[in-house]
């Protein structure tokens, strides 16, 4: 990542449409932070399908009461212990304090193993990019954005584009694209999605979440005819 990524991740976020995007993303800063020096150690803790080591940026996809995380936030990785398995996290912003602690923290210790989701999923993965849902209602200096495909649309691009309070960058292949003037991915911007957005932002801040699905049958009354007097 150019302008200041490499040094101040905090500042910057990509935003990716799916895990599966947000997940090669991830590798490749993972990739090019260790190519430029700038993660402090090699080693590292493997959840999934990642490695976790210091220096590298994580997000929360579930709650850790024990250490005050909530699901959706995002840290550093400070320090990691291969053998306990545990990682070290600065968080980005202050935890609040519990009735018993004097103040608030920043900097947790969290064991990975017992960080779980209902649905199987890891509850942690490394964080310089997520989806767009995952980051809603987060604010960074400059936001990256991964466009086109099926699920874009007005309702998630306006997400996109608020996130960067200095710069957003979009990034769109040619097929997404259109023509000069970017017309396809214009259109796909303008066209809504607010039904399936309401589904998926639900499944994403509740994982597992079973929404019930009711059908009402309806009948009309019996009205007996009215008697006829001859």
């Amino acid at each position: 990542m150019k302008d200041g990524g490499l040094e101040r991740p905090q500042d910057s976020l990509i935003f990716s449409q799916t895990r599966a995007e947000a997940r090669a993303i991830n590798a490749l800063c993972q990739a090019e932070r260790l190519r430029e020096k700038l993660l402090p150690s090699v080693l590292s803790v493997k959840v999934g399908q990642e490695k976790f080591m210091a220096g590298d940026r994580v997000i929360f996809h579930a709650p850790y009461h024990q250490a005050g995380i909530q699901n959706g936030y995002r840290g550093s990785i400070e320090m990691v212990d291969p053998v306990r398995r545990e990682i070290s996290v600065l968080i980005d912003q202050p935890i609040p304090p519990k009735p018993w602690e004097k103040k608030a923290k920043q900097t947790v210790t969290v064991p990975v193993d017992k960080l779980v989701r209902p649905d199987g999923k890891e509850a942690v993965t490394l964080g310089w990019s997520g989806t767009t849902h995952s980051a809603q209602g987060q604010s960074v200096k400059k936001s990256w954005v991964l466009a086109g495909g099926n699920l874009g649309g007005k309702e998630l691009s306006y997400v996109q584009m608020t996130r960067g309070s200095e710069k957003t960058f979009i990034f769109v292949d040619r097929a997404h694209a259109g023509d000069e003037k970017l017309s396809d991915l214009a259109k796909a911007m303008k066209r809504s999605h607010a039904k399936d957005l309401a589904h998926d932002v639900l499944e994403e801040a509740h994982p597992g979440l079973q929404l019930p699905i009711r059908s009402i049958e309806t009948e009309r009354p019996k009205v007996k005819p009215p008697e006829v007097k001859r």
